[in-house]
């Protein structure tokens, strides 16, 4: 079969990439076989080693962790502040039982924990509860001083076969009432090690002390140590003698991790063979060759079926020789698969779309110039001479009821609605939530009386229906008529209005708005502005008086605009007075009930003798917002000024190793966002700015007081190279470092 020019266009261009790129490559690694053999060799043992030492250090780190966690909980500092007695059986199980919980996290790595209180004076292990007199207690205290443990240290040692550590706990605290030790199994740590790729492990901790072993090293820890150290990197490789090593250094608790790979280098070296190397780059070629002709073909066949089509479509245009073929056809392909998918998405969700609309109509959160919109994209047909009445159908005895089944009679009467009564009087129906039943009619009449008379009528008919057919009481609360939907969400309110007055009427009646409230009478008595007051206690909580009181004269200014009754006024402030309070108490302040207790009379007695309502909101403002929020700003600055001086309590014990503000969030349990703004904010500069500033600070003191090398001084403050310290220090200080050590000495 003839290929077309597409189909070379593609096939060409790859396979002489591809072709140019391996006899390149082959190339080049002939003449670099020799370094590149020590490239993958270092690879291959950084990987191992790095493995070993995420297997090794998650199992320490393991241990570790489980057990300084658990001496954060309020119960182990409440047990271990006092005497355990046998007596005391509570206890003694639930710190048992903790203990065995944390051997268990550790999964089959035959974990052992015991617990000493140097506060109750007793100790456990293996299960068994131990008491300690004086002399028991000061010799184990001696114990753990012999190996120069801190109060802010894990010591780790080797002891008959088992890796134990020791710390003082609870671990984040400065009070320290006990001592744990915890230990595993050199055999369960070396589970991980394969003996096939390595000849021999070691694990040195900083003070040159052996912390695991394979097997005997040929020389001591300590001279081991020496000779990384001198080499001044964190990993690398060491040839000693006839035997080849490579290091890692875990710089987060400074141990470092050697293995012995003399086999490994003699078997890499076998494998090395140029023949090979021509051999792979022979089949390669003819790899891509395969590879290539199969994607040229595959791409250019649909795309000239593609073309071919937009060819027959495009009457009277060549476009058989245009170069952009690909270009078109998957604009074409797109645009079609766009339409198709809007096209589903809009008929599938069509009905969510509409019920969602008539939610935010009746609640007055769609504009007139959205409503038009909005009726023409759902093909809502509206004419002249149309009055819109809202019904809402309640259930009787059924209110807030917790039976399963309500939803599903209002489902019901929601369905029985659209399907008997007559389409041309219905706008909408729709379930509000699952207790509260809307229909919007309207009614194409001249008059207001015979509207209104037509309309009463349907909702009679909707309530003798449901009677009928689904054996259900419903009483109906009816607005008055309106000629614009615009006024949707005065209607509902009507309609609530209405039926929250059902309590003076019959069950199964139709109540309407004029049977409550006339028109011109006082409307709208329950009415509140919950969205408001969220407002009001949002602006209270981040502390923003400004806002909370602006936010306080909009809840009045809708109070007005929808009632002019004092009794509204009244019963909405009652109701937000309310809502501050169990807002005051949830924060746990005492200042607004110190003010409230200094007054003759209470708020509420106040507001009742004088309901004005600039009044009512100075009352509100000056012994309630304002209280709230300055005693809660109080205790968050304290909060704020605690944390910042933990974390730079961390910076300046910790600036010489990588820290993060990530990895200080972690240790604190904060998200790190949060705490950069805090920092910030108390501070005054940023987390960075502030470890660079400190970092600067004790460069300059190394400098004067030490002879360390620049070098070794940009290291220790973990610069990536000592240029990048010189040009830190000289931004900042004016003076190279050379240059400050030689003007200070």
């Amino acid at each position: 079969m003839r290929k077309n020019r597409l189909f070379y266009q593609i096939f060409i261009p790859i396979l002489t990439l591809a072709s140019i790129s391996i006899i390149i490559i082959s190339t080049f690694f002939s003449f670099r076989s020799s370094q590149r053999m020590q490239q993958i060799l270092d690879l291959s043992l950084r990987d191992n080693l790095q493995q070993l030492i995420y297997n090794i250090e998650n199992d320490l780190t393991l241990l570790e962790s489980t057990l300084t966690a658990f001496s954060t909980s309020s119960s182990y500092n409440q047990i271990v502040s006092n005497p355990l007695l046998p007596s005391n059986v509570t206890d003694y199980k639930s710190m048992l039982d903790q203990i065995q919980y944390l051997e268990a996290l550790n999964g089959d790595n035959n974990v052992t924990y015991s617990i000493t209180s140097l506060d109750g004076k007793w100790s456990i292990q293996n299960g068994s509860l131990r008491q300690l007199n004086d002399n028991q207690l000061s010799n184990f205290k001696t114990q753990v001083d012999a190996i120069n443990l801190s109060t802010r240290q894990i010591k780790w040692q080797n002891e008959n076969g088992k890796i134990t550590f020791t710390a003082y706990l609870p671990y984040f605290s400065r009070n320290k009432n006990s001592i744990a030790q915890g230990s595993i199994n050199e055999r369960t740590l070396l589970q991980s090690v394969d003996p096939d790729s390595i000849d021999n492990l070691a694990i040195l901790n900083k003070s040159g002390e052996w912390l695991l072993t394979l097997e005997n090293f040929p020389m001591s820890s300590t001279e081991l140590l020496k000779t990384i150290q001198e080499t001044n990197r964190s990993f690398g490789i060491l040839n000693i003698g006839k035997h080849n090593y490579y290091f890692s250094q875990n710089k987060s608790n400074n141990r470092y991790y050697v293995i012995q790979y003399d086999t490994l280098v003699t078997q890499i070296r076998n494998e090395n063979n140029p023949l090979l190397l021509l051999l792979f780059s022979g089949l390669a070629i003819l790899l891509i060759s395969i590879t290539s002709f199969s994607v040229a073909k595959s791409v250019a066949t649909p795309i000239t079926r593609l073309t071919n089509s937009i060819a027959n479509l495009s009457i009277g245009k060549d476009i058989t020789n245009q170069d952009d073929l690909k270009y078109l056809s998957d604009s074409f392909e797109a645009l079609i698969s766009e339409q198709q998918q809007f096209s589903e998405f809009y008929e599938n969700d069509k009905a969510i779309l509409k019920n969602q609309f008539i939610i935010k109509l009746l609640n007055n959160q769609v504009s007139s110039h959205a409503l038009q919109n909005r009726l023409s994209l759902f093909e809502y047909e509206t004419q002249q001479h149309m009055m819109y009445y809202v019904l809402i159908s309640k259930l009787d005895y059924l209110r807030n009821s917790d039976n399963p089944s309500v939803d599903l009679w209002y489902f019901g009467i929601n369905k029985l609605i659209e399907e008997t009564i007559d389409p041309q009087f219905i706008f909408e129906t729709t379930l509000l939530n699952n207790e509260t039943q809307v229909t919007i009619l309207n009614i194409d009449t001249n008059t207001f009386e015979n509207s209104k008379t037509k309309a009463l009528a349907i909702a009679q008919d909707i309530m003798a229906k449901v009677s009928e057919l689904l054996k259900l009481q419903v009483s109906i609360g009816m607005s008055r008529g309106y000629n614009s939907l615009d006024q949707s969400h005065i209607a509902y309110k009507e309609a609530q209005q209405a039926l929250q007055q059902k309590q003076n009427f019959d069950d199964s009646t139709v109540v309407t708005i004029e049977d409550v409230a006339p028109k011109g009478s006082d409307l709208l008595l329950s009415f509140y502005p919950e969205d408001v007051e969220e407002r009001i206690q949002e602006e209270i909580l981040v502390g923003n008086l400004d806002k909370a009181k602006d936010s306080l004269n909009h809840f009045f200014n809708r109070l007005q605009e929808y009632a002019t009754n004092s009794v509204t006024v009244e019963i909405a402030s009652i109701r937000l007075i309310n809502n501050l309070f169990m807002l005051n108490q949830q924060l746990g302040l005492n200042r607004v009930k110190e003010i409230q207790a200094q007054k003759n009379s209470s708020i509420y007695q106040r507001i009742t003798e004088f309901p004005n309502i600039k009044y009512i909101k100075l009352l509100i403002e000056k012994e309630l917002i304002s209280p709230i929020i300055m005693e809660n700003q109080e205790n968050t600055d304290t909060i704020f000024k605690t944390l910042s001086n933990e974390i730079k309590d961390t910076i300046k014990q910790n600036y010489d190793l990588d820290i993060t503000l990530e990895s200080i969030a972690d240790e604190l349990h904060y998200n790190p966002n949060y705490l950069s703004n805090i920092f910030k904010k108390e501070v005054g500069v940023s987390f960075t700015d502030y470890l660079n500033n400190y970092r600067l600070k004790m460069a300059k003191k190394l400098l004067v007081e030490t002879d360390m090398p620049i070098k070794d001084i940009a290291e220790k403050l973990r610069y990536t190279n000592s240029q990048n310290f010189i040009r830190f220090f000289k931004k900042n200080e004016g003076t190279t470092p050379g240059a400050y050590r030689q003007g200070n000495k």
